[in-house]
């Protein structure tokens, strides 16, 4: 009997093949072919390295951050790279800090620094990067979260970005974490949740070495986040007109009681057709923000089975993402979490109810060592099945004094998918870009050089960041979709995406904010593995209404223009009646 992701047989020369286990009485176990990374960053010119608060850690704000964006903020087709970056108390002060920094994309694996120029190089102490079309010019703005007032910048379309942060009222000063662009009502514009970690002010904050309960291995720590002060996540109702409003009460946000908010994401967890959000809290029961079907919501984390793991335990949950990992036509919910801990794993099982199966899908163990903060659920090596890219840092330096302990950089990894939704490490065979070490916080994937598969940021704090290119040609065949839609949303963000060709059927749902605090390509994209063409593409935009595309040629990003398809019914799962109130 053979168990999900359990290594019958690996074969290495030339390309890596890996073979696994598909399930009980399988008769012939799938190949798994593994991409290869390098590290292109110092070679591409950027040069940016992270700065955030002292080398020894005394408070919690100084470990918190590096969210970094892939957005193409001129419109030349190219994806350019943002990171945020931190500072000191003392530059902070000084209002001289190291400003987060905007890499434009030249081609060919060259990129320059414009942030300053490009009017972005915000000098706070920043968190995290949430982008995207927030006025329906077709032209992608920059959110960004800080210790200190949040950020709004509008790209005016000549490489220059302005800072509305006042006239749009989204400018709370706190710790911001998470933030992800959704349109919760459905009325065509996109709104804004930002998750807030708590309350920090270092003239009464504890420092390191004050508490005796915040030790690792006898070995003084930070203090925090239990103990310290937790502060309510913010929603803001986008009213069309370049403002926002303070709609956390109204739409039922302020129901719960607040956690220590670090990721957030938006899906449609019920497939009711409206947008829901998840947020993974530090050290606090997590929230599952069920849309009851008019722009108000309630938290079904307890009665879904997400609010905590299998054993009932709060964890330190970081970044998180949703995929259909099983090919079940629903999507599971990822989380990231602390050392001497797993990573979980909720599968969908419908009807409002996850279960943790964290162990079963062979995610337990390989994470249980590790601080995991990023993770990018994609089908990296084009089989029909998507993978995970987790990525890995300490909390404090101090885990480098610890015997046994991965210390403070750790390498990232991948988890390739054995197609039933079972997972394997393979980061030993991904080539050096994986190993290196890096007290990684944010990651974003693009496809950078654009040659079809998908390259990987991951923004190290304390460090330069990780750029890496998937090497070689795309290992099968793939189909990129990228969405217009013909209102205020004009990237399509909460649309589904369904393909279906000789081998069976895949959905996607269209999220640009993923990971930790960052921000991924507007493209779907689905592996074709051995499937010779995709024979039916079908958008369910987000305002209900379903069209057919023709999907054409493969190896391509094809483009939906919501208006210029074919009505059809939405094919791929039935969409729920919202519960009542």
């Amino acid at each position: 009997m053979t168990v999900p992701g359990k290594i019958l047989s690996v074969t290495v020369p030339g390309l890596m093949v890996v073979a696994v286990g598909a399930g009980a009485g399988a008769e012939k176990a799938p190949e798994l072919r593994v991409p290869r990374f390098r590290d292109v960053a110092a070679a591409a010119g950027v040069s940016f390295h992270h700065l955030r608060g002292s080398v020894t850690k005394e408070y919690i704000v100084e470990t918190k951050g590096g969210g970094c964006a892939v957005f193409d903020f001129n419109g030349d087709g190219r994806e350019d790279l943002y990171f945020i970056n931190g500072s000191t108390f003392e530059l902070l002060a000084s209002g001289k800090g190291p400003g987060n920094k905007l890499y434009r994309n030249e081609g060919g694996w060259r990129f320059t620094e414009v942030g300053e120029a490009a009017g972005v190089a915000d000098r706070g102490w920043g968190i995290a990067a949430a982008a995207a079309d927030y006025d329906g010019d077709g032209r992608i703005d920059l959110f960004i979260t800080n210790w200190g007032p949040n950020k709004l910048f509008r790209n005016r379309g000549d490489g220059t970005f302005e800072d509305v942060t006042d006239r749009a009222g989204v400018g709370h000063a706190g710790f911001g974490a998470g933030a992800v662009w959704v349109d919760m009502d459905r009325d065509g514009h996109l709104d804004l949740y930002v998750a807030n970690y708590l309350k920090f002010d270092p003239a009464t904050a504890p420092r390191r070495g004050d508490s005796r309960s915040c030790h690792l291995h006898g070995i003084p720590i930070l203090v925090g986040p239990v103990g310290l002060p937790k502060e309510h996540d913010i929603f803001y109702h986008n009213n069309g007109d370049g403002t926002f409003s303070d709609w956390s009460e109204t739409a039922g946000f302020r129901a719960v009681k607040p956690g220590y908010g670090l990721g957030a994401i938006a899906g449609d967890v019920n497939q009711d057709g409206w947008p829901d959000i998840y947020v993974a809290n530090d050290s606090t029961a997590n929230f599952l923000f069920l849309n009851r079907g008019d722009g108000t919501v309630r938290d079904a984390a307890f009665e879904s089975g997400v609010a905590f793991n299998e054993a009932g335990m709060a964890q330190a949950g970081m970044g998180t993402e949703m995929a259909d990992f099983r090919g079940a036509g629903r999507e599971d919910i990822f989380v990231c979490n602390y050392e001497n801990d797993t990573n979980t794993f909720y599968a969908n099982e419908g009807g409002e109810l996850c279960t943790d199966e964290t162990a079963r899908r062979g995610l337990a163990s390989p994470s249980y060592q590790y601080v995991g903060w990023a993770v990018l659920a994609a089908d990296f090596n084009h089989d029909r099945a998507v993978d995970l890219i987790i990525g890995n840092g300490h909390v404090v330096p101090q885990a480098d004094q610890v015997r046994g302990n991965p210390g403070y950089r750790q390498p990232n990894q991948l988890y390739l998918n054995d197609g039933t939704g079972g997972f394997l490490d393979v980061t030993a065979r991904t080539g050096p870009g994986l190993a290196v070490r890096g007290a990684t916080r944010g990651s974003a994937a693009a496809d950078l050089d654009g040659d079809g598969d998908l390259d990987v940021i991951f923004n190290n704090i304390d460090g330069p960041p990780t750029v890496l290119e998937c090497e070689g040609a795309p290992l099968h065949p793939w189909l990129g979709v990228r969405l217009q839609g013909r209102g205020k949303n004009r990237f399509g963000l909460g649309a589904w995406v369904g393909i279906e060709d000789d081998k069976g059927r895949q959905i996607r749902y269209m999220r640009v904010q993923r990971s930790w605090g960052s921000t991924s390509e507007p493209v779907v994209r689905f592996g074709l593995g051995a499937a010779a063409a995709v024979r039916r593409l079908v958008v369910l935009w987000p305002a209900g209404n379903a069209e057919s595309f023709p999907p054409g040629a493969v190896n391509r990003v094809a483009t939906c223009v919501e208006g210029q398809g074919a009505a059809t019914a939405w094919p791929f799962f039935t969409i729920a009646p919202p519960r009542a109130r």
